[in-house]
């Protein structure tokens, strides 16, 4: 997968059956087909976001393209038992979420914004929505539960609305220069929780899992302290150095139950 501009892989799921969903970002002139056919796109801006699906022979099922006039990067794609494909990641300007022959424009008031697209097991398009404000936002990691819901992670500074959904939402106020959140969405991406953690700093989400048994984990970095909401108090801890790393555990409810 490449060409002559600057092109990366930055997401993979497995999807059944041996199947693959790959994520990723190229500029310029592409060949985005990793076989023997040359399948050539080219990014409306600086860098465009690509997602496809190869078989279980490695093969190209599909391929979408999600186009804006600046920059688009996909961070992170998850799959459902039931074969749908969510990807999240960051755009500058705005973006058109829906690679087909309609259109499903996002626009961001910041920097940068974060953006959520869900599609059906053919690659077609079924929602997507945007979180961001005036400030450096970004959806980072994502992961469905048994139930369909789509659980996401990322950061956010200043003042930011979380909720990708049409739903208003109160936004949040970040604390430092950068504080991390976790939602739940319904399948028109609504969210039925958000959690925010943060200190005085740069904090930020690397990584999201969940599990039936054990909720929903999610770690990164922190400094010099960050505190969690913990069920009606504060969860605080310090660094040793100038930074740290943290685990934090919701339940599917959204409630704390630990972090270290």
């Amino acid at each position: 997968i490449g060409g002559v501009g600057g092109d990366g892989v930055t997401g993979l799921a497995a999807a059944g059956e041996g199947s693959l969903i790959v994520g990723g970002y190229f500029g310029a002139t592409a060949d985005l087909d990793p076989g023997p056919p040359v399948l050539n796109r080219t990014s409306q801006g600086q860098a465009d976001t690509f997602i496809l699906k190869l078989d279980v022979a490695n093969q190209l099922a599909w391929l979408d393209v999600l186009s804006g006039p600046i920059e688009t990067h996909v961070l992170d794609i998850a799959v459902s038992e039931a074969g749908l494909v969510g990807a999240v990641g960051q755009f500058r300007g705005f973006v058109d979420l829906d690679p087909g022959p309609g259109e499903f424009y996002v626009a961001g008031p910041g920097v940068d914004d974060g953006f959520v697209v869900v599609f059906d097991t053919r690659g077609s398009f079924l929602s997507g929505g945007a979180v961001g404000g005036p400030g450096n936002d970004t959806v980072e990691g994502a992961r469905f539960m048994e139930d369909g819901r789509l659980i996401i992670s990322g950061n956010f500074s200043d003042v930011a609305d979380l909720n990708p959904g049409l739903s208003e939402e109160a936004p949040f106020s970040s604390r430092g220069s950068s504080d991390d959140f976790v939602a739940s969405l319904d399948p028109t991406l609504d969210a039925d929780w958000i959690q925010v953690a943060g200190g005085d700093a740069l904090d930020f989400v690397r990584a999201i899992d969940v599990s039936a048994g054990g909720g929903i984990f999610v770690a990164g970095g922190y400094g010099p302290f960050m505190e969690f909401a913990a069920n009606g108090t504060t969860f605080r801890f310090n660094s040793w150095g100038s930074d740290g790393s943290f685990l934090w555990n919701l339940d599917l409810d959204g409630e704390f139950e630990w972090a270290g």
